[in-house]
Parts: structure tokens; C-alpha cells; sequence
């Protein structure tokens, strides 16, 4: 009889080592990921360039008049001063896109499988906890 609770309380014990375990295992499990997500950022510029066009124009007009004696002579020219000038503007958008990725923590959502053994683990860990007390307490007991 005492070789049968040898065994038994052996067999205890490897239950509550392999229950331990299967906890502490279960404590690195999780459903959070981190993603490089690239975000796209706008630069944007104005850019002035001005034109400057100039034109002259100088005409003169004049009349002389001479005289010689019983004759004279009328002489006629014309003069005229044009200035013009135009300055242009042209202004250039420039739209530069950068982009820069950032990090991202994802969270994957939970597949009717993984949402039932959740459940199922928020019940039955408190449960096999109680039992490897319960065994623990039957094994020191007997070992009295």
C-alpha cells in the first residue's frame, strides 16, 4: 500500500510542476504586435520669381526754321520718349510628400477559438490552482 502512494503522490506532484508551468507559460501570451505604419507628410513651398521687362523708346522731334535772305526754310522733326515698364510675378507651389514611418502598436482581433479558451482559462486556471493546493496539502499530510 505504501508503494501505491508513492506513486500517486509522485503523480501529484508532477501535476502540480506541470500546471505551474502551463501558468507561467501562459503569462507570455499576448495579442498586441508593433507595426511600422508609414505616415505621409506634407511640405509645402512658395516660391517668388519676378520679371522685370523695361522698354525705352526715345524720340525727338524738332523744327528749325532758317531763313537766307528772301527764302526760308522750315525743318520738322519729331521726338518722342516712351518708357514702359512691366514687372511679372509668377509664383510656383511646390508640394513636397515625405514619408516617415512610425510605430504603431496593433492589437490583432481574437478568433472564436482564442475568445472561448479565454474564457475557459479565467475559470478553469482558479480551479487547478485550488487542486494543486488541495494536492499539496494531501501530500504533506500523509508524508505526517
Amino acid at each position: 500500500m505504501k508503494h501505491d502512494e508513492k506513486k500517486a503522490s509522485c503523480l501529484y506532484s508532477v501535476i502540480a510542476i506541470a500546471v505551474v508551468l502551463l501558468m507561467f507559460l501562459y503569462l507570455f501570451t499576448g495579442c498586441k504586435t508593433v507595426e511600422s505604419v508609414p505616415s505621409v507628410e506634407y511640405v509645402k513651398e512658395y516660391i517668388d520669381r519676378y520679371c522685370t521687362d523695361t522698354l525705352l523708346v526715345y524720340v525727338s522731334d524738332s523744327t528749325t526754321i532758317e531763313k537766307n535772305g528772301d527764302s526760308t526754310t522750315v525743318t520738322k522733326s519729331k521726338s518722342r520718349d516712351t518708357y514702359r515698364g512691366k514687372t511679372r510675378i509668377d509664383t510656383v507651389k511646390v508640394t513636397k510628400y515625405v514619408k516617415e514611418p512610425y510605430r504603431v502598436e496593433v492589437e490583432k482581433k481574437l478568433s472564436k477559438y482564442e475568445e472561448i479558451s479565454l474564457k475557459v482559462g479565467m475559470w478553469l486556471i482558479p480551479i487547478l490552482a485550488i487542486l494543486v493546493v488541495i494536492a499539496i496539502c494531501r501530500f504533506v499530510y500523509k508524508r505526517k
